[in-house]
């Protein structure tokens, strides 16, 4: 005996999608949308109709009917009853033309990553590539193919649940995927596919920001390092690439891809270093004054190293220094995401901290915002204040700026 009933998945105080699961003699349990919705107040669960909306319920009637009929057609003649007959029956109701190849999301996502392949730099294209069998997992999920016409506020939200609760994803990664399906849906617009528009509304839900718990290397820090003798090799490579970092505020594949030649002493006691950033491609120069420093870029510039090593040798470094003071932030736990907990500071300390110590250093003492982001490279100072975990008001510039007016 075969089974069609209408449900909805949410209890939202929203519109929902409606759908429609069958269960035919020897086959599984199939589930899509119906393209209907309905509020959950006004649902019915018992009897699978709304409370109120009658032209609803009509066409939920013709629609159980139609597919009722369909499907005893279909078993009659040993046709294979799965996702795919379903979702042929449902656009034959509709009177569907079948639709376009690229108006299907992970098509034109092929096209697409083709495209950005030539385009972007390899990080990028690794996100979207990762991005993209998440969206292969889910249809699998959900046993449909996602159009861009319906990529409304409801598969938006479905998504992300998804990514949370199913996959247990960070908040912040489950985040960054959606921003990637926006951007998907600009270039589908762009190349005039019917995209629905829920995307330009969109907004990224709130996360506990890690910028709350910033691990920053103080002034104090930075000169229990400089003061510190390494008694192995490898520690006293590390606080030559620590010292460096803490005074160029680069990133650490600028950083530890940083050669002699690039090193120019302009008078004594400066040097300049000459920096093509790899993230932005930009060419910068960074003046270098601290005495202990330009001698380590003069005279004992340290060996290669790479950056899983650099990690390592920092926190052991940092340990031997005593830069161990009780500090909150997010470690990597055994589940592999990262988890708040407290403990020595020395714990939490990663390279990229050698740069946002650097920028929050110098903000703080007075420098002008402006003046840092030209060296870090930074491009909007919203997202600079929210790097240095800043939020100022106009009396708080104006008292930075004088710090930097009166040394």
């Amino acid at each position: 005996m075969s089974k069609i009933n209408f449900r909805i998945r949410s209890k939202a105080n929203k519109q929902v999608s409606i759908y429609m699961f069958l269960r035919s003699p020897g086959s599984v349990q199939l589930e899509i949308r119906t393209g209907y919705q309905t509020h959950p107040k006004e649902w019915q669960s018992g009897y699978q109709k709304s409370s109120i909306d009658n032209t609803l319920n009509n066409d939920l009637t013709d629609l159980r009917a139609f597919i009722s009929k369909r499907l005893n057609n279909s078993v009659l003649a040993g046709e294979t009853i799965n996702m795919g007959w379903l979702r042929k029956a449902l656009d034959e109701h509709f009177n569907r033309t079948e639709k376009k190849e690229y108006e299907y999301l992970l098509n034109f996502y092929e096209a697409f990553l083709s495209k950005i392949k030539k385009e972007q730099k390899p990080n990028t294209v690794k996100g979207y590539v990762t991005f993209y069998y998440t969206l292969k997992k889910y249809q699998e999920d959900i046993e449909d193919r996602l159009l861009f016409s319906q990529l409304n506020k409801d598969a938006f939200d479905d998504l992300y649940s998804w990514m949370l609760h199913k996959m247990d994803y960070a908040l912040g990664n489950a985040n960054r995927q959606m921003s990637r399906l926006k951007t998907i849906c600009r270039a589908a617009a762009a190349s005039e596919i019917e995209v629905h528009g829920y995307y330009l509304v969109h907004k990224q839900k709130k996360t506990t920001p890690h910028n709350s718990y910033l691990t920053i290397i103080s002034e104090q820090e930075i000169g229990l390092i400089k003061t510190f003798n390494p008694t192995t090799s490898y520690l006293e490579n590390t606080r030559a690439w620590m010292l460096i970092g803490l005074h160029i505020g680069q990133r650490v594949s600028d950083l530890l891809s940083l050669t002699p030649k690039d090193v120019r002493e302009t008078q004594p006691g400066v040097v300049m270093v000459d920096i093509t950033q790899q993230k932005t491609g930009t060419s910068i120069t960074i003046p270098v004054v601290d005495k202990i420093t330009v001698d380590i870029l003069l005279n004992k510039f340290p060996r290669k190293i790479s950056s899983q090593s650099f990690n390592r040798f920092l926190k052991e470094l940092c340990r031997a220094c005593k830069i161990d003071s009780e500090t909150t932030g997010f470690l990597m736990g055994d589940n592999g995401r990262k988890n708040l907990v407290t403990g020595p500071k020395y714990q939490f300390i990663s390279s990229h901290d050698l740069r946002r110590s650097f920028c929050t250093n110098h903000f703080y003492a007075g420098t002008p915002s402006s003046k840092i982001m030209a060296i870090s490279g930074h491009k909007r100072e919203s997202t600079f204040f929210g790097y240095v975990g800043a939020t100022q008001s106009k009396d708080e510039a104006a008292e930075n700026f004088l710090k930097y007016l009166q040394k």
